[in-house]
Parts: structure tokens; sequence; C-alpha cells
């Protein structure tokens, strides 16, 4: 893809500001004059020739030509011809080079020759003014605002400017999720004739450049904006991702630049892998307190953080299994499992935040620095992420001998039965038979109410696409993976329909009390068949039923976010659908609640 083949037709006056700040002292805004224009060819780290403007002096400067500004990750080239930025990663040796292009909205036209002068400045604050001239009659000027911050370049909307393009080859594009799984967008696995895929504009995108050391971060706050990526061929022939649209909708965009060696890393995982350790030439390069890898488990795209030893057990849903990764000190660790991961590429990229002494910045500080930690934590919903863990549920020992009941787990309960009614002790331990039997109603009641809100989530999906269908029948391809996942769910909750009903473990319950009244011989063998009938509904429905309805219900999510990649008008429907997939996984997968009212 060309700049020409990006460019609108239409060319008026423009103005655009760039807002330059930083923070930290070791990230001051510097700013130099090269006096005339930067070759494209030329090596931008080159300043001799260069007249360094000082920022206690600045105001009112007028560059002669092109403007150089820099911060702590980009050096900004403003460009007097052609109406864009060109942005080069730090450091100079391993650098990254990106065209940020303005798009103005119907009635502007596209900058042409720009006049830099410098509105204002401070040691660590300078606001650039670039008055953009253009040829034709009637069109509207066009205001924009660059904000160069510690960490990221934000464009900020004034008057016309409608969107952005960024101009960079990408290998796979990311839509990282607290809430969900994170999803990943690889260019070659769509066809040839694809130039755009559409995505959810949902706050925060990286882009993982070639070479595995440099990662573009982009990140908005909440509105109407809408994000496409633009498909293309490297020199090579191989499939790229070229560059993406974001359009502003009245909103700031922040995108930056971060250069590190390994910073994110392909492995692709074969027969090689299959039940043994493979110790992976990549190490991790920094400490993060989230490093993410990003492959297929069961069919189902799935996100695991990674875990810092072997044979931790990772949490997927309500089903533990073994990560496929993990870190030996910085030696990164990789297992296939025939049960759980699929052969294929697992991605690894940090999300965050930094770890001490990081020597660079994360998806989630830059997020935080652009948008504000709360804002950050809102959009993400880190709240929903703690929501879900499990609570610590505490259990019984008596002193006389009987196993430790774990109120959580119903296998514990039908052992303690036994050994209760076998010691022929059932009318004198009544009130311990009664508790635990409370307790283990209280976790099916509990683990009832998320069955029924994975439940409530397909009904609610079902009745959203048959309306899309009968308003917006153009949607129909769009909601056809989603409905047959819903479809899915039903197919799932039906058969165990009937034990899942509170009446079911009420009376096996109350049988099992009326057993307590008085001894008999034939008590024990009565307690055995109603436990292990209770044991059955603990299997189905704390563990089997909503394993198979999380996994689902993931998969639903990672489906909608490709559902809408050649449907443009798909998009806010897709949003939508996520935003109230986020709402149903952002609940707590056990009961939080104490047990035996203790």
């Amino acid at each position: 893809m060309t700049t020409e083949q990006l460019q609108p037709a239409r060319r008026a006056t423009c103005v655009c500001a760039v807002l330059l700040s930083a923070v930290a002292a070791e990230a001051a805004v510097q700013a130099w004059d090269p006096g005339g224009v930067v070759p494209a060819a030329g090596n931008v780290w080159e300043a001799d020739g260069w007249a360094a403007v000082s920022p206690a002096s600045a105001a009112g400067y007028a560059f002669k030509q092109d403007a150089v500004v820099e911060n702590r990750y980009v050096r900004v080239v403003l460009c007097a011809q052609g109406g864009k930025a060109l942005l080069h990663s730090k450091p100079p040796g391993r650098h990254a080079s990106l065209q940020l292009l303005f798009v103005p909205a119907r009635g502007h036209g596209m900058p042409a020759a720009a006049a830099w002068r410098i509105r204002e400045a401070a040691e660590s604050r300078m606001v650039l003014e670039g008055n953009f001239g253009g040829s034709g009659s009637g069109a509207a000027p066009l205001q924009a605002v660059l904000v160069l911050r510690d960490t990221a370049l934000e464009v900020r909307p004034e008057g016309g400017l409608a969107a952005v393009r960024l101009l960079q080859h990408m290998d796979y594009g990311l839509l990282p999720a607290i809430i969900g799984e994170d999803q990943s967008y690889e260019p070659a696995a769509w066809p040839a004739a694809t130039r755009y895929l559409n995505l959810p504009a949902e706050n925060l995108f990286l882009g993982l450049l070639p070479g595995e050391d440099r990662l573009l971060v982009c990140t908005w706050p909440r509105g109407a904006q809408t994000l496409r990526l633009a498909l293309g061929n490297a020199p090579d022939n191989a499939r790229v991702i070229a560059g993406l649209e974001a359009t502003l909708a009245g909103k700031p965009f922040f995108l930056t630049l971060l250069t590190h060696p390994g910073i994110w890393h392909k492995e692709t995982l074969d027969d090689r892998y299959l039940d043994t350790d493979v110790l992976s030439a990549w190490t991790k390069p920094f400490e993060a307190s989230r490093w993410r890898v990003q492959g297929t488990m069961r069919g189902v795209p799935s996100s695991l953080e990674w875990r810092t030893r072997k044979g931790e057990v990772g949490l997927w849903g309500l089903e533990h299994v073994t990560c496929p990764a993990w870190f030996d000190g910085n030696k990164a660790c990789f297992r296939l499992s025939k049960s759980i991961s699929d052969k294929g590429a697992f991605l690894a990229y940090p999300l965050g935040p930094k770890g001490k002494n990081a020597p660079v910045d994360t998806p989630l500080d830059i997020m935080a620095d652009a948008l504000g930690q709360g804002e950050r934590d809102s959009i993400l919903d880190m709240a929903g992420e703690y929501r879900r863990g499990r609570g610590n549920v505490p259990g019984w020992k008596l002193s006389d001998g009987y196993p430790y009941v774990d109120g959580s787990y119903s296998c514990h309960v039908c052992p303690v039965l036994y050994a209760v009614f076998d010691a022929g002790r059932e009318v004198e331990e009544k009130p311990f038979v009664q508790a635990i039997l409370w307790d283990q109603s209280t976790l099916f009641a509990t683990q009832r109410q998320r069955i029924m809100e994975f439940m409530e989530l397909a009904w609610d999906l079902r009745k959203t696409c048959a309306e899309l269908r009968r308003t917006q029948p153009k949607l129909a391809p769009v909601l056809a993976g989603i409905e047959e996942t819903t479809a899915k769910m039903e197919a799932l909750y039906e058969p165990q329909k009937t034990i899942t009903d509170p009446t079911y473990w009420e009376q096996h319950d109350q049988a099992i009390m009326a057993l307590t009244r008085q001894h008999a011989p034939e008590n024990l063998a009565a307690c055995v068949h109603h436990a292990c009938l209770l044991h059955h509904v603990g299997v189905i429905q704390t563990h089997k039923l909503p394993v198979d309805l999380l996994r689902e219900t993931r998969d639903l999510y990672t489906r909608a976010g490709y559902a809408c990649v050649n449907t443009p008008d798909a998009v806010p429907v897709v949003e939508a659908i996520r935003k109230r997939i986020r709402e149903c996984l952002r609940q707590p997968y056990w009961s939080q609640r104490g047990v035996g009212g203790r």
C-alpha cells in the first residue's frame, strides 16, 4: 500500500499544532531546526548543522522548513511537505520508522505545505503549530493537535481532523483484554483479496513489528471511534499488515513505538514440543507483572499469563490446566499437551505494568500515562479481574478423626458422610451432617446462579441476533457464528437442566437428614445412594457444565471479534455483543461466601 493510495484527493488549508510535554527530567522534550527538509533517505540521528532550540527562549520561534522534536521513545520529524509526521523509535540502532498521516473530514482538504513555529515552550512542554497550505476553493480549514507526552504521541482533533493513518508493516495486530481473550489478527489468515480488516475499537491496540524487537502501542478513550487494518505484501511477498486507520470521533488518539530486543516473540509449537519440555532460544527481556502467551487451546484462541515455574497450574476458566509456557528465571520454556494445547504459533508479549528497573514501559503503562490510571482501569475492568477469583472457603475438621471437609468441593462430602454413617454416628453427628449438606447446597446454589448467567447471555444474544436478522438482513453472515455458539451453549444446558434445579438436590438432602433421626442397618446404604447422586450434581454443576459454558463463552467473545472484519456496518453490533459478554465473564467463577454460615 502506498502513501498516495491512502491520501484523499482534496486539498485545503489546515492548521496543525503539536503540544510536547514530558513529566520526567530524563525525558525532557528537545527540539532542533534542521534549516531545511530532512532527506527521506537521510540519517535522522545525525544532527550536524541543525540548530538546537532552547525551550527557555523558544516561544514564537519559526522553523525554516521541517521541525524535529523528541521524547523518551521517539524522534518526530514534522514535515513541511505532505501533511505528515515521521516517527522514529529510539534507540537509533534498532529504530523503526512510522508515517503518521492526517485525514480531514468531509469538506476539508488534505494539507500540503506547512510552516512550523513554536507557540509556547518550557523545560518539559513545547507547543508547535503548523499552518498547512493547500489548493482548491471553498474548503474549510483543518486543525489538529498532537501531544507528545513523556511516553506517547497524542493526536488531539481540533476542527476538521477526522482520522489518522499509520503506515508501518506489522506481523500481527493484537487487541489485548483483561476480561476475555486477547484477539490476534494474522494477515496470512485472510484471503489475498482482503484489503482491510475492521476491528472492534476497544481502546488498546498492539502492533507486533518485524524483527521481534519493536512494538507499536495505540490507545484511546471511550467514544465512537473506529479502527481498521490495511493489509498488503512485504518485499518478499509475505502477507503483512501495512498500516492502520483510526477515526477520532472528537476524541484523542495516542501512539508510541517501544523498542527493545525480544520485546515480543513467536514460537511455533509442533511435534517436537509434544509432552516434552523445550527451552526456547528467546529469553524474557525484562520484568513485567503480566507477560502474555497467546495461542490456541482445544480449538479456542486463548491468552494466558506466563507462569514463573514449571508445572504451575494455570486456571483456564474453572478448569486447571498446565500452562504451555513458563519462565525458569528469564529462560522461556514451552510444552505442548495433547489434551489442552493445539499446535501452531504462540505469541509472547508484555502487557504490564513494568517491573522494577525495566528499560521500557509496557502497554498498560502507556495507557495509564495517556488516559490516566483510573480511566485505564475502568476501560479494562481491572475490578472485574479481581471479582473472578475463587474465594477462600473454610472447611470442617472433627476432633475425633473424621476427614477434613472442604465445603467448596462436593467430592469431599460423600466420603465424610460415609465415614459418619459407617461408624454408626449419624444420630450423634446430626448437626455436622446438616452443616456440610448446607455448605454443599450453598455451593450448588451459587454455581447454579453462575450457570444461569451464562445461559441468560446465550438467550439474550439469540434474541438479539433474531432481531438483527429481521431489521438488518445483510448482517446475517456476521451473526451466523454467534448463533452457532449460543446454540451449543443451549445444547450443553438442556440435558442437565433437571439436576441443576434446586428441588433435585434438596430432596436428596432431606432424605439424608431423615436418616439421622434414628439408627438403622440400612442407613449406610441409603446414605451412599443419595450422597452419590449429590456427588453427580457436584460434578456437573460445579465443574463440567460451568467449564463447558465458560469455554463456549470465551469462544463466543473471540468469534465476535473476527465476525466484523469484512463488514464495517457490523462493528457497532460486535462491540455491543462483546461488551455484553465481558459483563458475564467478569462475574466470580466460584462462591465468595463462607460455608455453614460461619
